[in-house]
């Protein structure tokens, strides 16, 4: 009876090594694809309406010697957020870019340029777009630039994004409360309970804004309802500020509300929606997720 068990184990023990040898080669590939890089990012915000219709602002990207020494990628981007208010139709302010250093013409794709080209200094606009109804939108924007090395880059190696200069803002009010609710392919819908508090009286309105819907499949974007306590709910379109309902007793004294914003989907797509809370004045307030019967 033995003689018949020793094949036996060792083809178990074939079968095991041969799985030990795959589960290494695919850790060994997963970690092979994550390539070493250096990054850098700079932001900034400006409200757009018809009596304030432009904004311009100036970046740079430079990067040392070191920097570009074996590198395999670089990478320029450009991002923006449009927050219309009161809610209009989705549409995009369509920035433009120029270069304005007089170096060389750079391969730009949309809002992203590539190779080593892409160093040095531009400016990008925005205009008030004709056929509008909303009365302001508010718009951050962000650079980020990024090389990427097959092997380490060297350790005196740097590069740097900045903002130069900017014309008026038309003085953006502050982002005090981001979130981001992810939706998994199982979950129909969430909740989300937010305790607002403040200080001191709140005497400048307070906005909540939501991001544009993005999705590869041309899925429809998820409902979302904002709903404050003694106000009437009101949906939360993409890519739009609403203020947000404020009880009277806030008006004249320090306090502490609740609301909350209910998210369903309406396709089995995956579901992220990033939203946040924005005020002029932004001391002595402050926000965060709770779950209901744990705020005292």
């Amino acid at each position: 009876m033995e003689c018949h068990l020793w094949p036996l184990r060792g083809r178990a023990r074939s079968v095991a090594t041969a799985l030990l040898i795959a589960l290494g080669s695919f850790a060994t590939l997963a970690t092979s694809q994550v390539q070493p890089s250096l990054g850098d990012r700079a932001e900034g915000s400006f409200v757009l309406s018809r009596d304030l219709p432009g904004f311009a602002g100036r970046f740079s990207f430079d990067a040392n010697a070191e920097a570009l020494a074996g590198h395999e990628r670089v990478v320029l981007k450009v991002e923006h957020a449009e927050y219309w208010s009161p809610p209009a139709a989705p549409r995009s302010l369509g920035p433009r870019i120029a270069r304005v250093d007089g170096g060389p013409a750079a391969t730009w794709v949309g809002l992203r340029c590539f190779g080593v080209a892409c160093l040095g200094m531009y400016e990008i606009t925005f205009r008030w777009p004709n056929g509008v109804d909303a009365s302001t939108v508010r718009v951050g924007w962000s650079v980020s630039a990024e090389i990427t090395y097959r092997d380490a880059p060297d350790r005196d190696a740097s590069l740097d994004v900045e903002i130069l200069s900017v014309s008026d803002p038309g003085h953006p009010p502050t982002r005090f409360f981001d979130q981001e609710v992810v939706l998994g392919r199982e979950e129909a819908g969430t909740a989300q309970h937010v305790v607002l508090r403040s200080s001191t009286p709140i005497r400048t309105p307070i906005s909540i804004e939501r991001e544009a819907w993005r999705s590869s499949r041309d899925a429809p974007p998820p409902i979302v309802t904002v709903f404050v306590s003694g106000a009437a709910g009101f949906r939360l379109l993409p890519a739009t500020s609403n203020v947000l309902p404020v009880p009277d007793r806030c008006l004249q004294s320090g306090c502490s509300f609740t609301f909350t914003l209910t998210i369903s989907r309406q396709a089995p797509a995956p579901v992220r929606v990033p939203w946040g809370l924005v005020s002029r004045e932004v001391a002595g307030l402050s926000a965060q997720r709770y779950r209901p019967g744990s705020v005292g």
